[in-house]
């Protein structure tokens, strides 16, 4: 083989080597004040799920929070994320109308801050979750304004609606709940305040 050849070879190997580690290194970690300077840059960012939204066609925007800052965060399909829940979104930043936002490509889950209950358990220990950001599901006993009487099994809760929502609930219907479980002392009751209420 003649010096071409070899040379011609370690270049070629030597761009393999490049590319696979390009490909392998992880996008810089941004601050949320800092997305304008990164536009069209792939990057990761950290923050709290404030707000969540399903749009019509089936995909995800949430509001990503750091205590400060909000970035909107864009997500093809629906996502198992909740109010509170503290995440690293990795994705391209683009502009869209006068704001900037992430298009997200992974959302990674790095604290739940909502837990997984069943209505039996709120009813046998209630100061375990009272204040506590929950998940359950249920039917819907009652609907009353704002106000939904739901129901698993024997146990019935009222459940505070968000004055803003884009489904139209109806008696009978199975629903996720997702908000906050708290005593009204004037009541003598526990109810749970609402961040979201979704068909299933």
């Amino acid at each position: 083989m003649n010096r071409v050849h070899i040379s011609s070879i370690f270049a070629a190997a030597g761009l393999l080597v490049l590319f696979t580690i390009g490909e392998l290194t992880e996008p810089p970690e941004i601050e949320l004040n800092e997305i304008s300077e990164h536009e069209g840059e792939k990057v990761i960012a950290r923050g709290v799920v404030a707000e969540i939204y399903l749009t019509s066609g089936g995909n995800t925007i949430l509001l990503l929070s750091d205590g400060v800052n909000e970035i909107k965060v864009f997500a093809f399909g629906k996502r198992e994320l909740f109010i509170g829940d503290r995440i690293t979104v990795r994705g391209i930043v683009q502009r869209y109308e006068d704001s900037y936002e992430i298009l997200a490509d992974h959302i990674y889950v790095l604290e739940r801050r909502c837990t997984e209950v069943k209505l039996w358990q709120l009813a046998e220990n209630p100061l375990e979750y009272l204040n506590d950001c929950i998940n359950f599901s249920c039917y819907i006993a009652r609907i009353d304004g704002y106000e939904l009487v739901v129901k698993e099994g024997n146990y019935t809760l009222t459940v505070i609606y968000p004055l803003i929502s884009t489904e139209k609930l109806d008696k009978g219907d199975r629903i996720r709940v997702t908000g906050r479980f708290l005593y009204n002392p004037e009541k003598f009751s526990f109810y749970i305040l609402s961040t979201g209420v979704t068909k299933i």
